[in-house]
């Protein structure tokens, strides 16, 4: 049995997700694109004979904010998301059922890691402090990432 404090924090946590989920209103209404500079648009141009499919996003962001994949994931098709920020992830699973999304990072080393990020969920999230550092000139916030 929970008790009331478990249950309010899991209840925040619930809201939150929403928040993140669906902080811009635009995002209720279905779009020709999805991606910052219509990307998604040509990548589903390029595929338009192929109805089902499989890709892989690396560094995934949002399902539907700024996301290269979401036009495919309409089409039918499905695949593997990656992501260092957890929030991310959890909107992934809650959005994306047919897709595996997968918080982790991608490195060419075999260590722990330092997440750099200026707020929560961001697009420009990062493993690498130098690409930190230009980004995010106001300041970072930095976490080790397991």
């Amino acid at each position: 049995m929970t008790n009331q404090s478990e249950l309010s924090n899991r209840v925040f946590k619930y809201l939150k997700l929403l928040y993140y989920s669906f902080y811009r209103p635009k995002i209720f209404f279905p779009k020709n694109s999805y991606s910052m500079l219509g990307e998604d648009k040509f990548i589903k141009n390029y595929f338009r004979n192929k109805s089902r499919g499989f890709y892989v996003d690396v560094g995934c962001y949002h399902p539907l904010d700024g996301n290269n994949t979401q036009l495919l994931y309409a089409k039918g098709w499905n695949g593997i998301n990656f992501d260092i920020n957890l929030y991310s992830i959890k909107l992934f699973n809650f959005l994306r059922k047919r897709d595996i999304s997968i918080h982790s990072g991608i490195s060419n080393k075999k260590s722990k890691l330092i997440m750099y990020y200026r707020k929560e969920i961001n697009m420009l999230n990062t493993l690498n402090e130098k690409i930190a550092k230009m980004h995010f000139r106001n300041g970072y916030k930095k976490n080790m990432f397991r």
